[in-house]
Order: C-alpha cells, then structure tokens, then sequence
C-alpha cells in the first residue's frame, strides 16, 4: 500500500481524509480541543511551531500561526496583509 493511504473496510482512503473522519467523529467537545491545540503551539520552540505551521499547511493551506490570528482578530482581519 502507499505511504499515506489505508484502508478501512476495503475502502482506501489518504491519511488527511482519515484525519478528517476522525476529528468528525470525536466525541470531545471541540473548544477543549481547540485549547489544546492553542496551547501546545504557543509552548512550543520556533522549530517546533515551523513543523507544526507545516502539517497545518498540508492539512488545510493554512500554517496553525495563521489561523489563531485570524481567530483572534476581529472580522477585518485579512491575513494577506
């Protein structure tokens, strides 16, 4: 099988699309979450938060700094400035 693909009950699906079904399914109250997630990356070294920026870009084209600011920011907020 190729690196990134799996299977689950015959069917293939990439390893984005399993992440997705995964975190749709989570019974987890996604502001806990969400928290988790902030404050990893906020106590992580710069070389960490890259690595981290660099999975969120795969993810969803967006690096994880992005989308806190954007969060953050009122609705004005254009991160292309």
């Amino acid at each position: 099988m190729k690196r990134g693909i799996m299977s689950r009950g015959g069917e293939n699906m990439n390893l984005i699309e399993k992440v997705f079904e995964e975190m749709s399914t989570d019974a987890d109250g996604n502001e806990k979450q969400a928290a988790i997630v902030e404050d990893e990356y906020m106590d992580a070294t710069k070389d960490q938060q890259k690595a981290i920026d660099r999975v969120f870009i795969a993810l969803c084209g967006w690096s994880l700094r992005t989308l806190i600011k954007g969060h953050k920011a009122t609705e004005s907020y254009n991160p292309y400035k």
